[in-house]
Parts: C-alpha cells; sequence; structure tokens
C-alpha cells in the first residue's frame, strides 16, 4: 500500500514535521517557509535530527499515557554490548586459529 494514502504514516509524518520545526526554534533557529531544509547548514540539520530522535525514544519508551511500559524482559544493562561474543570478538569475528586471507597483489 502507498504509505500517502495510509492515514496512521500521513499522521506519523505530519507531526515529525511538526516537532522539527519545534526542536528548529529551541536551537534558534528559524524554519523553513517552504519546508526545504537542503539549504542549512549540516550542523543545523544534524543538531535537530539528534534531538528529534531523542524526543522519539522518550516518547515510545513512555508511550502516549507517560508511563513506561512494562514488558517480561529488561534491556542490557549499562556496559553490555550485544554484538560481542564471549572471546571478545564482534559478531562476524573469526574464532581463535582462523587462516588470515591476504590481499591479491600484497607481497607479504
Amino acid at each position: 500500500m502507498d504509505p500517502s494514502r495510509d492515514p496512521d504514516e500521513l499522521q506519523r509524518r505530519q507531526m515529525m514535521e511538526r516537532m522539527k520545526w519545534e526542536l528548529a526554534r529551541e536551537l534558534g533557529v528559524k524554519p523553513p517557509v517552504d519546508g526545504y531544509w537542503g539549504g542549512f547548514p549540516s550542523k543545523v540539520c544534524g543538531q535537530i535530527g539528534g534531538r528529534l530522535r531523542q524526543r522519539i525514544r522518550v516518547l515510545t519508551e513512555e508511550g502516549p499515557s507517560g508511563k513506561k511500559p512494562t514488558s517480561s524482559g529488561s534491556p542490557p544493562g549499562p556496559g553490555s554490548n550485544p554484538r560481542q561474543e564471549a572471546g571478545g570478538r564482534g559478531v562476524g569475528g573469526s574464532a581463535q586459529g582462523a587462516p588470515k586471507t591476504r590481499r591479491r597483489g600484497s607481497s607479504r
């Protein structure tokens, strides 16, 4: 289905745009009249996007009622990295003893 025809998707996009404008004003940036953000420096757009992401994270964690949802599983604790394996290697990393590959044309 076309996302522009989905009323929920349209409402989400409008809410994101309103939050973007609100955050721009909080940062002291005058939002573009025509809605085109391409003329703004990437630093400004990055600040707006970063704060938008934080705000969305808070809204989705708390939910519409302002209360945190209860879940059976707890989130990973601080310092834990789900991409790390027991050997200290990341996901997709080779285990000890795996042969190293060389690039073509290297003269090692």
